[in-house]
């Protein structure tokens, strides 16, 4: 039996438009996947190094210095669960809440926050740890930041339904 010449002509074309499709829908994935998840983690970042700059220290220890409204602020949110707590280097809360995942190297870094991924509430949150010294460097505390994925998983999902 002869298959007409559209049909042989049209079969590569057709395998060169499905791997093409699925070329472009993993292509789609990955940038709107990084894309979420660079302006999601700077504004995580960003909040870490805030609060840390808000840090004082007296001769009671080290202190969050600011208001109830901006805490507040920090972890209201209609869709996301966030959250943040200030540990010591032993990794007792000093302030924020105390159920806020902190990572094993609670030191984290002096230089930028650093970032991870954990659990909290009963899902999954990615976090910025970002750690100060006192002025006389003889105390640490660490500023962990969190927030819930449903935002940034949102957003990645819209943004490769419009690339596809």
């Amino acid at each position: 039996m002869n298959t007409s010449l559209a049909r042989r002509l049209l079969r590569p074309l057709a395998w060169a438009w499905l791997v093409g499709l699925v070329a472009a829908t993993l292509g789609a994935y990955l940038l709107a996947r990084g894309a979420a998840n660079s302006a999601f983690d700077r504004g995580l970042q960003d909040e870490a190094s805030a609060l840390a700059a808000k840090v004082t220290w007296s001769d009671r220890g080290p202190l969050l210095d600011v208001s109830r409204q901006t805490l507040e602020l920090l972890t209201w949110d209609s869709e996301d669960r966030n959250g943040f707590v200030m540990v010591d280097i032993d990794g007792t809360a000093l302030a924020g809440d105390a159920a806020v995942p902190v990572p094993l190297d609670r030191r984290g870094s002096l230089a930028r926050p650093v970032l991870f991924n954990a659990s909290y509430k009963g899902g999954p949150v990615r976090g910025a740890v970002f750690s100060v010294t006192s002025p006389m460097m003889d105390r640490r505390v660490s500023i962990v930041v969190v927030e819930t994925t449903l935002k940034r998983n949102e957003l990645q999902r819209d943004m490769q339904l419009a690339i596809v």
